[in-house]
């Protein structure tokens, strides 16, 4: 039996206790308690054409409309701070504006004027040994906003233009698309980090192509691409267009050249005929067509195009001996006699190609 030292009296609802809630009994703590705090009304600003969301100053990119909302209710969301295992559910609620289905898809393309969303807001938290549950509502109003990046797309802003050519040729449909194909897989990749990664125009011309750029850095990944795929160079001419705040404005126009010569070229060096196979800075690796050997050459060395792969015919070979083989010409159906490339292992008989030019007549490796 409790001697009368023992015993407590809540002092709010004077009921005797043995275990108080700071110097109150459970009843009066849970009473007044509150789990979380949310305001009863939220506002963001989202962009109609990329989904952006305004978020501490700066157009965050977001897809999802549901995603977005859940992300305004998690940030003013308000937890008692000596809560423990804490467990938050967001049940979104239409408004009469859009519907539940239009809420789980991409915003892109969503034109909205300002769209009201209840979210049910429910937590479950330890606190001391109370496990307590909680349940609030909170509406979400949404204003469609263009964003700086969209607005800047639409007025035609641009910092680079990627100029592409090649030397002493134009370049080839398959390269020009491949560029562009190389520009989106660019801005793809920065999107998440450069608020400025996105094509503003694409000028397809005689000599090449013009791709304008969002951003210097933008410009310069993009130069990098292309040159590590095709290789070449490039150079950058900064132009002063204005100033902000105190600082100078540049555009700069990438100059990036593609070299002249292309795998598949069939190319004369000296007293070699060479099929190109492959160009990285600044050598140009391919197979001599007189041995079918692999040989390296340098960009630096006189060269001259004879022609391409494109180019060859399909003929017989007609025999095949130590030192030579006899082929088929296919224009004149008369036998030709050929120096045997030493790598050639190909049976009388076969189908071969081959190509015609100012140098001799050449075989083709398969």
């Amino acid at each position: 039996m409790l001697s009368k030292s023992n015993i407590f009296f809540c002092p709010k609802c004077g009921i005797e206790n043995h275990q108080f809630y700071g110097k109150v009994c459970k009843n009066c703590f849970l009473k007044d308690f509150k789990l979380f705090d949310i305001p009863k009304i939220l506002k963001a600003k989202i962009c109609p054409v990329c989904g952006s969301y305004f978020k501490s100053g700066k157009w965050i990119l977001y897809k999802n409309l549901k995603d977005i909302i859940f992300s305004i209710v998690e940030d003013s969301l308000e937890i008692y701070k000596n809560a423990k295992d804490i467990k938050i559910n967001l049940i979104p609620e239409t408004g009469d504006t859009v519907s539940q289905q239009e809420l789980c898809y991409q915003i892109e393309g969503l034109k909205l004027e300002t769209s009201t969303f209840m979210v049910t807001i429910q937590v479950d938290a330890q606190v001391r040994d109370i496990r307590i549950k909680e349940e609030a509502k909170t509406t979400v109003r949404i204003k469609s906003e263009t964003c700086d990046t969209c607005s800047r797309i639409s007025g035609g802003y641009y910092e680079g233009i990627v100029q592409i050519r090649a030397e002493n040729r134009y370049p080839s449909q398959e390269e020009r698309e491949k560029c562009i194909d190389l520009a989106y897989k660019v801005i793809e990749h920065n999107q998440d980090t450069d608020r400025y990664a996105f094509i503003t125009d694409i000028k397809k011309l005689k000599e090449g192509t013009d791709i304008y750029v969002g951003s210097i850095n933008i410009g310069r990944k993009l130069c990098r691409a292309i040159i590590e795929n095709f290789s070449g160079k490039f150079t950058e001419s900064p132009k002063l267009y204005g100033r902000k705040n105190g600082k100078d404005l540049y555009r700069i126009s990438f100059s990036v050249r593609l070299p002249e010569f292309v795998q598949g070229d069939i190319i004369a060096v000296k007293n070699k005929v060479i099929e190109v196979k492959k160009l990285s800075k600044p050598q140009i690796k391919g197979i001599d067509l007189n041995t079918w050997k692999q040989d390296i050459l340098t960009s630096k060395q006189k060269i001259q195009k004879l022609c391409n792969r494109k180019d060859a015919v399909k003929t017989v070979l007609i025999c095949v001996e130590k030192d030579i083989i006899q082929i088929l010409d296919p224009d004149t159906y008369k036998p030709v006699i050929l120096k045997k490339p030493i790598l050639l292992n190909i049976k009388s008989g076969s189908d071969i190609n081959i190509v015609k030019t100012s140098k001799g007549i050449f075989v083709l490796p398969s």
